[in-house]
């Protein structure tokens, strides 16, 4: 019913639906979402459960989450603020990690894994001349490393994903995919985002990471600011103005944004 398209099926059929429709035949005009206010520029999507009770769900976008995406999940680093995941990795064999950043400048530790107990380092993911590399040590030995490529640091929003599965470990920056075979005796580690005092103690020469981070996900796993995570001086949200807005440059002369984030 209501325009939808009838699919066969061994003994049976369904029925695929037009959107605000739902039901065996599609006979049901879905209401869930009437009165419903999904924030910050969410989606109402109106469902029918397997009861016939009107229920609906907010799509929230990118950044934000919540039973009506009234949650941000974006901070704000300058140098020295950082974000701590309060829940350590306690898997025996594997780790993952996702999340999604922005910023012009070309240099800076956005996430490093350590041992709390012994504060060593067990992975160090930075950006480096525009590349995300990732280094991963055991003990005090760096064992391995991976490279995204170039530009990663134009102002847009890049997805990022690390990933360590039994004598692997996989990098995913927006599509480009790294791996390197590596022989990891440990993933028991707490995570932190930003300003790291161990990247000095290991005597490398990086800078703190300036610019924002949404969504992060640790083994499946939203990361909420405040909530299971700690802030130190980074805030929620990513005030950063768009410098190139209105288009200020005349004469055909392009505008290059290399500072602020």
């Amino acid at each position: 019913e209501n325009n939808a398209t009838c699919v066969d099926l061994v003994a049976d059929y369904s029925c695929s639906c037009l959107p605000n429709y739902g039901g065996k035949n599609c006979q049901t005009k879905l209401t869930g979402c009437i009165g419903v206010v999904c924030q910050n520029g969410a989606t109402c999507v109106p469902l029918l459960d397997v009861d016939n009770h009107h229920r609906h769900t907010c799509v929230c976008s990118e950044g934000f989450y919540g039973l009506s995406c009234e949650i941000s999940t974006t901070v704000s680093f300058n140098t020295g603020d950082s974000l701590s995941v309060t829940n350590y990795n306690d898997r025996v064999d594997s780790f993952e990690l996702e999340f999604r950043f922005r910023t012009t400048l070309p240099n800076g530790v956005i996430s490093t894994g350590y041992v709390s107990s012994s504060n060593m380092l067990q992975y160090l993911l930075y950006l480096w001349n525009g590349m995300i590399k990732v280094d991963v040590y055991d003990n005090t030995e760096r064992i391995a490393e991976l490279f995204s490529k170039n530009g990663q640091n134009d102002s847009t929003w890049k997805t990022v994903s690390l990933e360590f599965l039994p004598g692997q470990v996989f990098l995913n920056v927006s599509g480009w995919v790294a791996q390197k075979l590596i022989n990891f005796q440990s993933l028991n580690f707490t995570v932190q985002f930003g300003a790291s005092n161990l990247v000095s103690k290991n005597h490398l020469e990086i800078p703190d990471f300036i610019g924002c981070v949404q969504d992060i996900h640790m083994n499946g796993d939203i990361i909420i600011p405040n909530t299971n995570s700690l802030l130190h001086g980074a805030v929620v949200g990513c005030p950063r103005e768009e410098q190139c807005e209105g288009s200020p440059c005349h004469n055909g002369f392009f505008f290059s944004v290399d500072s602020d984030f």
